[in-house]
């Protein structure tokens, strides 16, 4: 059994390495490896500007935890985000893509009590049917 503060200095560690690989520009960034990374995820290495408050003690029996503290906010500071302003969008817009959204989930719920598979829309239908036709026609072809 994981106790609480085995987890949570597991999710520290997690931390430590989502911030390294961020400030190092890796191509994989190990944020599904704790929950807390997963919480921070858009914060962290996103679209979005972050604030850091690091808490640290005065205290001499405190010192490997303020310097550990200290280590994340300076490495942490080192993370380049790239904020970008949310796009307004008018409410009719808004209101109309959620109309369509749940007149979609309303025919995926009517298939799945009819037991008929699930709803595909028009659109999707037709692509579909046309890629068969294209390989059908590439198979018969060669």
């Amino acid at each position: 059994m994981i106790t609480p503060d085995r987890e949570r200095d597991v999710s520290l560690l997690t931390l430590g390495r989502v911030i390294n690989a961020l400030v190092e520009h890796s191509p994989h960034v190990p944020y599904r490896d704790s929950k807390l990374t997963r919480i921070l995820r858009d914060s962290l290495g996103g679209k979005t500007k972050t604030c850091i408050i690091a808490t640290i003690s005065p205290s001499a029996c405190c010192m490997e935890e303020t310097l550990t503290t200290l280590d994340y906010a300076s490495r942490a500071k080192s993370i380049k985000n790239k904020p970008e302003a949310n796009q307004k969008v008018s409410k009719v817009v808004l209101l109309k893509d959620l109309y369509r959204e749940i007149d979609r989930v309303k025919e995926d719920i009517r298939a799945t009590r009819e037991k008929n598979g699930v709803y595909i829309s028009h659109e999707r239908f037709a692509k579909e049917e046309a890629e068969k036709k294209v390989i059908y026609l590439f198979s018969i072809s060669s």
